[in-house]
């Protein structure tokens, strides 16, 4: 093919694909979502982020629910709402030269990008994206509703407010206050449909606030007001796991009261799921969706052990002495253990026991024993703990390396806290013994790592990457102080 007829088909391919982008502009694919962060006192404002993309206008409707703890059991997931599933990757042979070219102008756009916005502190990108918002189009609340009739109301007995907001024609990140005042306490429903599709979010607006320690199958509950944090009586709490109510109870005029898992898996040793507590008191509701964890466990497993030796690092040869504190648990109180005696068990890197001893605890609750390391014992980490009955009750660790201590102290101390990149700076790098005097001749050798800077923001989804990398090194021979500058081994 002539260079001429070359040029004549990729001009028409060209064209093509210039003729075919309004089309593809028109039918982009549209998305949104809704999220809430927080809980809110009566009154005051309520916010929640709104995530948008090629949706001209929503509109919203919040709906008050009238038995939380019956809506709360009917969620599939606290957290998300409707079914989720992943479907399985694409599996793509050979990619087209198009979708090579997509994929070379995606990843050097975020480059790009990212490049500037490194450039940046907190503080400047914080002051330059409230500049930025103030200036660019945003979302705004219109008063008709009326187009979006297609889909019904959920409950028009609950509807609390109605509303329609425009959005611009790009991608929308931001925090919606929402335009009617501030909510009585209760628990709302946040609904926004484009028409054709819905999305949802709760928002609680309470006067209370909940603290709970679980642990051994049961969680200890504190209800107080959230402003004096002075304790609610005669609260309703419950706590549920995997759709099942476990147990229910009534705050003390202290504001305490106890709950307890009654949850097969948690008998068998198993982390309970779908974990959430709700407390109401009044008009008022609070929920927490403790970790699942904390409630492994039996009441009976309340020994707890202390283990630590004399020293963190020991070398091959060495005596260790170990020393372990165990203590009975009830409630808040530590108290003697009735037990005569307790085995103590040492494991080497390789998980293997080095040590294994039954010992007599004293009237104190305590037990001392030293182990004597071999000569060729291997290196790193060691794990001592204390056993009752085969069962772990606590552990301590140490480390078993050939080492000698320091004679002296070294110390960086850079020109600035922190620069810009593609900036220099310099560092001055310092030896001293311990008694004071310099390091004279010594070799040094200097080693200078990057780190991926991590940030999120209600208003603004970052995708930085994770991971790093060496930015620079070098080696001089010296005096006890050198200087560097890294903008040299850019």
């Amino acid at each position: 093919m002539s260079l001429r007829k070359s040029l004549v088909l990729f001009s028409s391919l060209l064209l093509v694909l210039v003729s075919a982008r309004p089309a593809a502009a028109k039918d982009a694919p549209r998305s949104f979502s809704l999220s809430s962060t927080r809980t809110f006192a009566p009154g005051e404002s309520v916010k929640i982020q709104l995530l948008a993309r090629n949706v001209p206008s929503l509109e919203f409707r919040v709906y008050r629910v009238k038995d939380a703890e019956k809506f709360f059991a009917g969620l599939k997931d606290l957290h998300s709402f409707g079914v989720q599933s992943q479907s399985p990757a694409e599996q793509i042979d050979q990619r087209t030269w198009i979708e090579r070219l997509h994929d070379f102008k995606t990843d050097l756009w975020w480059r790009v990008r990212h490049f500037f916005r490194s450039q940046f502190t907190d503080d400047a990108r914080d002051t330059f994206r409230e500049g930025q918002g103030k200036l660019g189009k945003r979302s705004r609340v219109v008063g008709a509703v009326s187009e979006f009739a297609q889909v019904p109301i959920l409950n028009q007995s609950q509807l609390v407010a109605r509303w329609k907001l425009e959005t611009p024609p790009t991608l929308v990140s931001e925090t919606q206050q929402l335009p009617i005042d501030g909510l009585s306490s209760g628990v709302y429903l946040i609904e926004a449909t484009d028409g054709t599709y819905k999305a949802y979010t709760v928002v609680i607006v309470t006067s209370i606030a909940v603290v709970a320690r679980p642990g051994n199958g049961q969680t200890s509950l504190y209800v107080a007001d959230r402003k004096t944090g002075a304790p609610i009586g005669n609260a309703d709490v419950a706590l549920w796991s995997g759709g099942t109510l476990q147990s229910s109870a009534k705050t003390g005029i202290d504001g305490m009261a106890t709950l307890t898992m009654n949850s097969p898996r948690v008998q068998a040793g198993a982390e309970p799921d779908k974990l959430w507590i709700l407390t109401r008191h009044d008009a008022d509701a609070a929920i927490v969706t403790p970790w699942g964890y904390g409630f492994i466990g039996n009441p009976q497993n309340d020994l707890r052990a202390y283990v630590y030796t004399d020293r963190p690092v020991y070398r091959p040869g060495h005596t260790v002495h170990i020393k372990a504190v165990v203590r009975r648990e009830k409630g808040d109180d530590l108290t003697l253990p009735d037990d005569k005696t307790f085995e103590i068990k040492v494991f080497d890197p390789d998980n293997k026991a080095v040590y294994t001893k039954e010992l007599s605890v004293s009237a104190h609750g305590t037990i001392t024993t030293d182990v004597n390391l071999e000569a060729d014992a291997s290196l790193g980490y060691y794990d001592a703990a204390a056993y009752q009955n085969g069962r772990r009750v606590g552990g301590g660790n140490f480390y078993v390396e050939e080492y000698k201590k320091p004679e002296y102290q070294v110390t960086v101390k850079p020109s600035a806290p922190r620069i810009l990149q593609g900036n220099s700076i310099q560092a001055t790098i310092e030896a001293r013994y311990f008694f004071g005097e310099p390091v004279a001749g010594a070799k040094v050798k200097w080693v200078v790592h990057t780190s991926q800077h991590y940030w999120w923001d209600e208003d603004e989804a970052d995708d930085n990457e994770s991971g790093g990398e060496d930015a620079g090194e070098g080696e001089d021979t010296g005096d006890a102080e050198y200087s560097f500058d890294q903008a040299d081994h850019q």
